[in-house]
């Protein structure tokens, strides 16, 4: 009797496929996506080329191949990896001396809104310590309104020229939440 499988396992999957070919996922540009294949899923591009679709498959899919329990699945461009992972450029840079800090958010949203926005607004909201931003959980279900989806998101903070402080990691959080509920009409999720 083995855990049931999720959204979080086949992420970590692709992420495995990434890292041994050298490639961050975290990098590129990824989106949500929904289609006939399916219900929720991630899709991760380099430009117009895709690289890798993941997620959860669409009970329809599903019924149409008798499967009656859900199935997570990944669908991953090798050539187009291969091709990516070939042009990459080793690029080394000094370590910073002061610790990166990182900090999660849930929020809902409507379905329309699409992860690129809410990176684009966490960007304008802080340019200078915000590093970098990243979807880790789509969901929908019975905790979640109608018409509404569940993102949490990771946000790394960094200053280059000293520690953070709680109060300054603290009032960046509290900025982006305000931005996020005024420009994408989030509802932040404790």
């Amino acid at each position: 009797q083995g855990k049931q499988s999720d959204f979080y396992d086949i992420k970590a999957f692709v992420k495995q496929v990434f890292n041994r070919t050298g490639l961050d996922p975290g990098l590129f540009q990824q989106q949500e996506i929904r289609n006939e294949l399916f219900l929720y899923g991630l899709q991760v591009n380099s430009g117009n080329t895709i690289l890798a679709e993941y997620g959860a498959v669409h009970p329809v899919m599903l019924e149409k191949t008798g499967i009656k329990t859900g199935v997570f699945y990944a669908d991953i461009r090798w050539d187009e990896m291969v091709e990516k992972a070939s042009k990459k450029k080793i690029v080394y840079s000094e370590l910073p001396k002061f610790p990166e800090v990182r900090r999660d958010l849930a929020m809902e949203l409507d379905k329309g809104i699409k992860y690129h926005t809410i990176k684009e607004i966490a960007f304008k909201t802080e340019k200078r310590l915000l590093k970098n931003i990243k979807l880790f959980d789509v969901y929908e279900g019975a905790e979640i309104t109608e018409g509404k989806k569940s993102y949490a998101v990771s946000f790394i903070l960094q200053d280059m020229e000293g520690t953070l402080k709680d109060r300054q990691i603290d009032e960046v959080m509290e900025n982006l939440a305000r931005a996020f509920e005024k420009h994408a009409g989030a509802k932040i999720r404790q």
